[in-house]
C-alpha cells in the first residue's frame, strides 16, 4: 500500500484512465463524501462530448471502481463525535466507519471492514444504471450548488472590524481566526462553541449534550475540547472571513469545495487543481503533509505509465515482482519522492514475496495463507449466518 493520497474530483477528472491505474497501484486513495455526492451531481448532466453513451457520472464511477480506495466515514458525523467526547485520529489514517468486531481464533479481537454502502452505488454507476431516484436526487443537488449565492454573502457582510479590514491573504486571514480561537475569554470560547454547532446546523439534543460536557469539562479553548471539530471550524470561518474580504472567490462551487478541506487531517498528500484550495491547504497542512497541484501529480503518472510502455514483457514481470506498488524510480518523479518519504526502503521481491521459491514450494505456501485467511474469516461468518 503506497500513500494516503486525496484528491477533489477535477484532479479525478483529469487523469485518463491508464493514468487512474498508476495512481491505485502507487498510491492508497481516500474517498471523501463530498466526492461522491458530486459524482451523483453529475447524473443528471448530458454525456460527455464525443462520447454519446457516458455521462460524467458513469466516467468518474468507473475510475474510482478501478482501484482499492478507502471511503472515509462523513465528517459532520466526525465533528458530532468529536464534540461528543470521541477521539478522532488526525494523522493520515483514513476513518472508516464499516468495521466489525470480530473475535480472532487465538485469542483477541481483530475488526472486518464490510463493504461501504456508496460502493454499490458507484458499481451502478460505473454500468450506467441510474435509478429515478439517482436522477431526482441528482438534479436536487445542482439546483442546491447553483443557488449559493456568495457574492450577494459578500455584500452583505462587508468587514466592519479593522483588523478585518486589514486582511489582504490568506495568511492574514488564518492569523486573525487564530486569534479568535486562542482568545481565554469565556464568552468568545462559548462564541466559538457555539458558531461550530451552527456551522453544521446541530439539533438540539446535540447541542444540549455538547454543551453539557464542556461545562463539566471547565469550558475549555474549541481545539483543547474536540481538535477535529476545531480544525473543520478553523477552515470554515477562514473561508467565510476570506469571503467578505475578497481573499476568496465568490464562485458558487467553492463551497463544495470547502469541504474537501474537513478531509485533510486524514490523508498525507492532497492533489487539487482548484485555485481555492492552492490558496487555503498548504497553510492547513501538517508538517508532515504534501499538497501538489493536479497537472503535476497528472504529468507523473502520465511519464511511471510511458516508462512501462517502454518495458518489455520480462521488465514487467520483474517490476512486479521486485517493486510492487512502490513507484519506478525516475528522476525527478513526484511518485517516487513520496514513496521514500512514507513508505519502508524498497526490498527484493517486496511486489512477490514467493516469487522466490521453487513453484511446489510456493503453492503450498500459498495454499497454507488461504487457509489461515478462511481461519480468520470463520467467526465473522458464523456471525453473518453464512
Amino acid at each position: 500500500m503506497g500513500p494516503i493520497i486525496l484528491l477533489d474530483k477535477s484532479t479525478f477528472q483529469s487523469l485518463s484512465h491508464d493514468q487512474v491505474g498508476f495512481l491505485f497501484k502507487h498510491y492508497m486513495v481516500c474517498i471523501p463524501p463530498v466526492l461522491i455526492m458530486e459524482i451523483m451531481g453529475d447524473i443528471s448532466k448530458p454525456p460527455r462530448p464525443g462520447n454519446f453513451k457516458q455521462n460524467d457520472a458513469q466516467w468518474l464511477a468507473q475510475k474510482i471502481e478501478a482501484g482499492d480506495s478507502g471511503i472515509s466515514a462523513s465528517c459532520r458525523e466526525m465533528v458530532a463525535a468529536a464534540l461528543l467526547g470521541q477521539s478522532i485520529p488526525m494523522t493520515g489514517q483514513i476513518p472508516m466507519d464499516t468495521g466489525v468486531r470480530v473475535p480472532n481464533p487465538g485469542g483477541g479481537y481483530g475488526v472486518i471492514f464490510e463493504e461501504h454502502p456508496a460502493r454499490k452505488a458507484l458499481r451502478n454507476w460505473a454500468a450506467g444504471n441510474f435509478s429515478d431516484f439517482d436522477r431526482n436526487a441528482s438534479q436536487s443537488l445542482r439546483e442546491t450548488i447553483h443557488s449559493f449565492d456568495l457574492e450577494n454573502f459578500k455584500k452583505r457582510n462587508p468587514p466592519i472590524a479593522e483588523e478585518v479590514k486589514r486582511i489582504k491573504t490568506v495568511g492574514d486571514v488564518l492569523s486573525l481566526v487564530d486569534m479568535l480561537l486562542d482568545s481565554e475569554e469565556p464568552d468568545a470560547k462559548l462564541a466559538n462553541l457555539n458558531r461550530c454547532l451552527g456551522m453544521f446546523n446541530a439539533a438540539e439534543p446535540l447541542k444540549t449534550a455538547v454543551s453539557n460536557r464542556w461545562v463539566q469539562a471547565g469550558m475549555p479553548k474549541l481545539n483543547k475540547f474536540a481538535p477535529y471539530a476545531a480544525f473543520c471550524y478553523r477552515a470554515y470561518t477562514a473561508f467565510i472571513i476570506g469571503l467578505s474580504t475578497g481573499v476568496f472567490s465568490t464562485r458558487s462551487s467553492n463551497v463544495v469545495d470547502l469541504e474537501y478541506v474537513w478531509y485533510l487531517p486524514f490523508c498525507w498528500i492532497f492533489a487539487s487543481s482548484d485555485n481555492f484550495h492552492k490558496l487555503l491547504v498548504p497553510l492547513l497542512l501538517r508538517a508532515d503533509q504534501e499538497f501538489v497541484a493536479g497537472e503535476v501529480l497528472k504529468e507523473d503518472l502520465k511519464n511511471i505509465g510511458d516508462e512501462w510502455q517502454r518495458l518489455d514483457e520480462q521488465g514487467r514481470e520483474e517490476r512486479r515482482i521486485h517493486f510492487g506498488a512502490y513507484p519506478p524510480e525516475l528522476e525527478g518523479s513526484f511518485s517516487y519522492r513520496m514513496s521514500k518519504k512514507y513508505c519502508k526502503p524498497r526490498t527484493p521481491y517486496c511486489g512477490d514475496p514467493l516469487a522466490k521459491f521453487p513453484e511446489k514450494q510456493r503453492k503450498e505456501m500459498e495454499r497454507k495463507i488461504v487457509e489461515e485467511i478462511n481461519r480468520k474469516f470463520e467467526p465473522y461468518r458464523r456471525m453473518k449466518g453464512d
